[in-house]
């Protein structure tokens, strides 16, 4: 049982493995793994969830954008329209 147990030692060591392993290099750089996951191609359902996602995002993000536009628009309006009459009587 002793020789087994140390037979299994030997081959999990770090050492015996091939220099070009790839097991070894993704166990060793997770962000490196990380980024390759993140780049990989997308499949058909990803991209059109995607295309929808980014959509409705944008969509979202200029009606918030043209709210804010408008909003400035009425407060200068509604300013000008305050100092008006002062303006007259001077």
């Amino acid at each position: 049982m002793g020789r087994l147990n140390s037979r299994r030692l030997r081959t999990s060591d770090a050492s015996s493995e091939r220099p070009g392993d790839i097991r070894k290099a993704s166990s060793l750089s997770p962000p490196r793994t990380l980024l390759l996951r993140a780049f990989k191609p997308l499949s058909g359902q990803g991209m059109v969830e995607y295309a929808l996602g980014l959509a409705l995002s944008l969509y979202l993000i200029m009606g918030v954008v043209d709210f804010g536009r408008g909003f400035f628009v009425h407060n200068i309006l509604a300013n000008v329209a305050a100092k008006a009459p002062a303006t007259r009587r001077s």
